[in-house]
Order: C-alpha cells, then sequence, then structure tokens
C-alpha cells in the first residue's frame, strides 16, 4: 500500500472520481456487503468507458481509504488520512483526499464503551467490536428504534450458504438461563459434608429413601397404621379429630351474632347444635364474623389469581396465626405462646440427620418466658449449646424462646413430599436437641427419658386453603412423621373456624405440656442462672 500511494499523483487520484457512478463507491460496496476487486467496477455495457491503469491502482487503494474514512468518523480522536512522504520530508494530509473525507454523509459517533458496561461481572466480551464503513440511514418503518442496528442476515454477510455465521462482535454465545433461587427456597442447600453434596441434588423421594435406611435418619408413616400409641398423644389425636368433624368449635354465647350474618355459611353454622359448645371458652378467643370473612375474602383472591407461597403466608396464614394467638385487646408480643415467620431460618448442622442438608421452615410456634427466672435458665443452658443458643436453629429472634412446633406451607395441591422432607428434617433437628438436653441432665437412660417427657411433637403443614396437623415421634433414634389429619379450610367459614380452634389446642399443648418437660431439662442450670 505505501508504494502504490507514493507514486500516484494528486492529478490522477482527482481524475478516478472525475464521472462518479450513481452512488458513493463507499455506499456500492457496503450495500454488496463486501469491498470489489478491480476488476469488478466495469462490466460490458455500462454507459462508462473501461477504466484507465490510473484507475485501477487508485481503486485497488479504496479498501484502505474506506476502512481509513470510516474509522475517522467513528473514533473522533484518530488522526486524518495523511500521505506518504519521503523521510526527509514531513508528512502533509493530500487535500484532495481530505476534501473527499470531508464530503463524505455524517455518521453517527458511536459512544465509547467500556469492558464493564455490558459485562457487569468483570469478564472481557468474547467477541472485539467490529466498525463498519458508513451506511445509508434505515428506515423503522414503525419498527421500534432497536431494529435499525439489527444483525444482518447470514446470506447478506456469508454468500457461502456452508459457512455459519459468526455470531455478533459484542455478544456472548446464548446459553440456557441459570435457575435463580427465591429469597425463600424449597431448602437450604447448606452441606455438611461430601456426601450431602450428593443428596442435596436429590428429589424430595430419594432423600427421603437415603434418609429412611439411617439409623437417626427420617421415616414417613401414614398415621391410620399408628399402633399403640401413648396415652398422651392418644388424647390429643381424639381432640383433634373431634375439632376436625366441627364438633364444638364455637361457643354458645357467639350463635345469635351468627344468626345475624348476611353470608349463607352462617346460616348452616347457626341451625347446627354440634357446632356449639360451652368448653369453647376456655381455650382463648374466639374470632369475631367479620375477622372469618375477611380471612375468606383473602384466602378466594390468593387462590383465584394463582398468588404465590409468600403471599398466601403474608394474607392469609399469618392472619389465621394472629387470630389464634394473639387475642385482640392485648399486646402483640406479651404472651407465653407466640409464633413469628422465620423463612430465613435454617437448623445448626450439628443437629443435622446425616445423609441430609439444612432445611427451612414458614413459622414458628415458640414459648417467650415471661418469668425473669426462667429466662436467666434459658441463657445459662444456651453457654452449653452450639452457638450459645437454645434452639436447633441460629435465628436470632428465636435465641433465646424454645421452639414448640413448626409450620411449613406450599400453594394448593403443591409439594407435599417436599413439605414433608422440609418439616421432617425439622423435626429431626428438633428431637437431636431434646436428647443433647437430655444427656447433659444426667439421667440413667437418656432414650427412656426422653420419651417419657416428649411423647410426641406436633407440626403443621399447609397446602393452599387446606390445613393439616402431623406429628412426629422418637423411635431408637429414628424420627417418624405421621401424616395427616385434614384440621380445617380457608375456603369455608366453618373451616376457619375449625383451624383457629385446633390452633389454639396447640398453644395449650405448648404452654401445658411441652413448656414444662423443657424447662425440667434446664435444672442443672439453675443455680448458674443470673437475675
Amino acid at each position: 500500500m505505501t508504494r502504490c500511494a507514493g507514486q500516484v499523483s494528486t492529478e490522477k487520484l482527482k481524475a478516478c472520481f472525475r464521472s462518479p457512478p450513481a452512488r458513493p463507491h463507499h455506499l456500492q460496496f457496503q450495500q454488496q456487503g463486501q469491498l470489489p476487486s478491480p476488476g469488478r467496477l466495469w462490466l460490458p455495457g455500462h454507459h462508462h468507458p473501461p477504466p484507465s491503469a490510473d484507475q485501477i491502482i487508485v481503486w485497488s487503494m479504496l479498501p484502505c481509504i474506506i476502512i481509513a474514512a470510516s474509522i475517522t468518523h467513528v473514533i473522533p480522536e484518530h488522526r486524518p488520512l495523511m500521505r506518504i512522504a519521503p523521510a526527509d520530508k514531513p508528512e502533509m494530509p493530500d487535500p484532495c483526499v481530505i476534501d473527499w473525507l470531508h464530503s463524505l454523509p455524517e455518521y453517527p459517533k458511536a459512544p465509547r464503551e467500556t469492558v464493564h458496561d455490558h459485562h457487569p461481572s468483570g469478564t472481557p466480551p468474547r467477541k472485539r467490536r467490529r466498525f463498519h464503513p458508513p451506511t445509508p440511514e434505515t428506515s423503522k418503518s414503525g419498527c421500534d428504534e432497536t431494529a435499525a442496528y439489527e444483525p444482518r442476515t447470514a446470506m447478506e454477510t456469508h454468500p457461502d450458504p456452508d459457512k455459519r455465521p459468526a455470531p455478533p462482535g459484542n455478544e456472548e454465545t446464548p446459553r440456557p438461563n441459570k435457575k435463580t433461587q427465591t429469597p425463600r427456597s424449597e431448602s437450604s442447600y447448606s452441606l455438611t459434608s461430601a456426601s450431602t453434596t450428593r443428596s442435596g441434588r436429590q428429589s424430595p423421594q430419594k432423600h427421603l429413601i437415603s434418609l429412611e435406611r439411617s439409623n437417626h435418619g427420617i421415616r414417613l408413616r401414614d398415621i391410620g397404621s399408628l399402633q399403640d400409641p401413648p396415652a398422651g398423644l392418644v388424647k390429643f389425636l381424639t381432640t383433634i379429630r373431634r375439632i376436625s368433624r366441627g364438633h364444638g368449635i364455637i361457643p354458645p354465647s357467639a350463635r345469635e351474632e351468627l344468626g345475624k350474618q348476611p353470608h349463607y355459611q352462617f346460616a348452616e353454622i347457626f341451625d347446627d347444635d354440634s357446632y356449639f359448645a360451652e368448653q369453647r371458652e376456655q381455650l382463648g378467643h374466639v374470632p369475631s364474623p367479620e375477622d372469618v370473612v375477611g380471612i375468606l375474602a383473602a384466602a378466594t383472591e390468593c387462590q383465584e389469581n394463582l398468588h404465590d407461597e409468600s403471599s398466601w403466608n403474608m394474607c392469609v396464614h399469618h392472619e389465621v396465626l394472629r387470630l389464634a394467638f394473639r387475642p385482640p385487646g392485648k399486646p402483640p408480643f406479651k404472651h407465653l405462646v407466640n409464633f413469628m415467620p422465620c423463612t430465613t431460618a435454617t437448623v445448626i448442622k450439628e443437629y443435622l440427620p446425616l445423609q441430609s442438608v439444612s432445611k427451612k421452615v414458614d413459622f414458628c410456634v415458640f414459648v417467650d418466658p415471661t418469668d425473669p427466672h426462667d429466662r436467666s435458665v434459658c441463657l445459662a443452658a444456651s453457654g452449653r449449646l452450639p452457638y450459645e443458643v437454645i434452639n436447633h436453629t441460629r435465628y436470632f429472634a428465636l435465641r433465646q424462646r424454645p421452639v414448640a412446633l413448626s409450620i411449613e406451607t406450599k400453594k394448593t395441591g403443591e409439594g407435599w413430599d417436599a413439605a414433608a422432607l422440609q418439616l421432617g428434617v425439622w423435626q429431626a433437628a428438633h428431637w437431636e436437641l431434646l436428647r443433647r438436653l437430655v444427656d447433659i441432665s444426667g439421667g440413667d437412660d437418656a432414650s427412656a427419658l426422653l420419651q417419657q417427657k416428649f411423647e410426641f411433637l406436633p407440626a403443621v403443614i399447609i397446602q393452599g386453603h387446606d390445613w393439616n396437623l402431623v406429628v412426629t415421634t422418637i423411635r431408637g433414634g429414628q424420627t417418624h412423621l405421621w401424616s395427616k389429619i385434614a384440621i380445617g379450610t380457608t375456603n369455608s367459614i366453618m373451616g376457619i373456624y375449625q383451624i383457629v380452634h385446633t390452633l389454639q389446642v396447640l398453644r395449650r399443648w405448648a404452654a401445658e405440656t411441652y413448656w414444662p418437660a423443657f424447662r425440667e431439662l434446664l435444672l442443672p442450670w439453675q443455680n448458674d442462672a443470673v437475675l
């Protein structure tokens, strides 16, 4: 190129442009998608005479001139095209070339881009950005403004159909989207060993199979096959089944008010004597008809408009729990037994079953000791436990509040196996915590003492409208999860009364059965308590 440039005079360069074609050369070449060779500039039958030797030499330089022109317009700070001169003379711009470059149409200046503009992770682009010569302005034809920058088709840029087109200059090869985890996924795959890395990728059924083989694992059982249950569990299940049939879920004092309600489902309850019982008032506050209708409306909204799990938790499940555990007119956080959402709480790895990964649940029902001495004993006992917390989770809000039972939620008809796995792992960790406390208390037969003090641990699995009770027992170190008893549904007035009644039975169990037994395990730390 240098030798040719030095041999061609300015006059010869001007001569090659005296009879310009109908369109500028650079536009013709860009439209064809390639730079022409000198032999393709003239064809027989054209009105122009065959090119001279000088024109052929100059036209052979046009690719370099066009590239220089495009770079000059795209990169403003680039130096103008210079004429090659002898070494003993300074370089001077060729006036003819400069005039020709200035006559070119304006080309929009591309913004200066950095690697981080399109690659926030800091990874360099796979392809270097290519600069193209000026092209005619593309007509948008009603399309959006990005249409002018769409990449060319394969046939435009690659005449040979056998050759695959390269990806656009600054785009990476398309790849499948990576799965993203929601703030509250089905489980937290914080693993305890290399073996749990494999189990973390298993389906719930395969994970349950591997846990079933472990002596300290989990086994799912049907509650209909329960044989010779302890007396406390028999009494508890009898009460729950009576509520599930709708017996005694409303006190007689509320009957007259229910008869005045316009909703037709209240009339069904009003006419049936089996729904009313005097002892109902002993369990706690009964929701007002307005509160129940509000729950029904929220549940209908979530079901009909396909709300996600978190929306169900906020709009429906939390409100039902509030009616059961936080009676109106009293401070919401000044109760012995209360509840809280805990969707980010994970199980401490020391309590996890082997071959398992940490799981999460949605709500916990906990004991909040009101006596200062009990609070001090919990604080002293937690100093002997992993992470100095009194529970099987490090969740800060529960650090000195013993968890009594747990609740796992899913959407309507979804994920029973996954819910059973999550709750099973959570309950197995709960049993392991109790076992450690029994061991520390110095009993002669820790296993027998554990089953004597804690005959069962209840839990709840919710699927949209449907609330189900499950219980876990410990047998030879293995956690058995017994399911299930339907305790109510939020798509009916009666079902909401049933759920609230059952939750208040669970609240009484936590206050009168679980908390006294748990407190006895803390007796060795009574002398260490600081008031």
